[in-house]
């Protein structure tokens, strides 16, 4: 190849350059530019940060944000003691300064720091408060809000410094009361179908009867590890029902499978009550139930679940069920150790007593087999045969031989 002189000059002024240009590579001067800001980023997070800690931690510290998040208390409170001490003493009087006054309720207690004077060094310390808060009610039976101011001790106790306060509480509007199905929403209340009633009724046998068992055979649980609790000591019981409605309903359905209903069940203990004048049964104020029943469009409904008035919407089945290692033994052996209201019922009723059965002395192992589909349990005087009269005879034969000793003690005195 041959050499011209031209081409040869071309390599010797690259050669003799200081810098080449070269694609793609910023100019040292922005690059110099960028490195700067970023230590003076780097500079200012250092001192910054620390600042901004510190300066979290004396926002917290202060008055203003302690009274920004002060709360009622949930459980208790450290001056809840002393507060209704102060409180009984008060409505005590003498005079009474609430005709009929007493604490109903402890409703919580809100705690707030007060402010200090910190440019003053010095300034007494004061010690935080609280104002207790409770429900009082008079003998006419009306409502009352009382509060009491209380010291806080950092050591631990507690000094009542003013109160109580007394503000009446408002009766509740005819408008805002509503009806006892409000809980229920926008369910459309209807009849119970009938049976409906009698699943109700089954429930209420088995609920009443003191036998796990006869409840969990009653709500069709089949799960092995569960068991339910029934009420013990029932000797008899009552449903009143009152108004049920569908779950689920589908649009153009009148029915579904699953229903909720309000129930009543009067239960009754012992012997019942009777009015003097005339000998009339009393009967004992019900408990209130929303039951929920699945297999409503059926001919076989089941009662699955339970609890108090307005809970129905929210009742899932078998949610009263309890772990089936939980013992359950007393429920059975409580009826059988009653002696303290067995002597009512001989004294009071002998003659109920001969025409009751004789195999009412078992109670416990009598309700699982006679479920009646009636709404009563067991006959009111069930438990009344307990104290026959046959073991009476045992203590006559130890007080016959009392009496014949007596002459013989007296036998060596007359000798003397």
């Amino acid at each position: 190849m041959v050499r011209t002189k031209q081409a040869s000059k071309v390599p010797e002024i690259w050669a003799e350059a200081k810098e080449i240009p070269v694609a793609d590579v910023a100019p040292p001067t922005s690059i110099a530019k960028r490195a700067k800001w970023l230590r003076r980023a780097v500079w200012m997070c250092v001192v910054l940060t620390p600042l901004v800690l510190i300066g979290a931690l004396v926002s917290l510290g202060s008055p203003s944000a302690a009274k920004v998040t002060s709360a009622p208390a949930s459980s208790s409170s450290q001056g809840r003691g002393v507060a209704t001490m102060a409180l009984q003493s008060w409505l005590a009087g003498p005079p009474a300064p609430l005709p009929g006054g007493r604490i109903l309720s402890w409703d919580g207690a809100t705690a707030d720091n007060p402010p200090s004077a910190a440019a003053d060094p010095n300034a007494t310390p004061v010690y935080p408060t609280e104002r207790d808060e409770f429900t009082v009610s008079d003998s006419s039976g009306r409502y009352y809000r009382a509060e009491m101011l209380v010291a806080l001790d950092p050591a631990g106790g507690a000094k009542v410094l003013a109160g109580p306060s007394l503000t009446p509480v408002p009766a509740a509007r005819d408008a805002g009361a509503g009806d006892e199905y409000q809980a229920w929403g926008s369910l459309q209340e209807q009849n119970v179908p009938d049976a409906v009633v009698a699943a109700v009724q089954g429930w209420a046998t088995a609920y009443t009867s003191g036998q796990p068992s006869a409840l969990r055979l009653s709500v069709g649980d089949k799960d092995p590890s569960h068991a339910y609790l029934p009420l013990p000591d029932a000797t008899g019981a009552s449903v009143t029902l009152g108004q049920g409605a569908y779950l689920g309903l589908t649009q153009g359905a009148n029915t579904s499978p699953t229903m909720i209903v309000r129930a009543a069940v009067t239960v009754q203990y012992g012997a019942p009550m009777t009015t003097a004048a005339t000998g009339d049964a009393v009967q004992p104020p019900a408990a209130v139930f929303d039951l929920l029943v699945q297999g409503s469009d059926t001919a076989a409904p089941v009662v699955v679940a339970w609890g108090g008035p307005g809970s129905g919407p929210s009742l899932t089945p078998y949610g009263n069920a309890i772990p089936v290692d939980v013992p359950t033994a007393y429920l059975s052996a409580t009826p059988t150790a009653d002696p303290s209201s067995a002597p009512a019922p001989s004294t009071a009723g002998s003659t109920q007593a001969s025409t009751a059965p004789v195999t009412a002395p078992s109670p416990a192992s009598t309700p699982p087999a006679s479920t009646p589909a009636p709404v009563k349990v067991l006959p009111p005087h069930a438990a009344k045969p307990i104290p026959k009269p046959e073991p009476k005879p045992a203590p006559k034969p130890t007080q016959k031989p009392a009496s014949k000793p007596t002459p013989s003690a007296l036998a060596p005195s007359a000798k003397k």
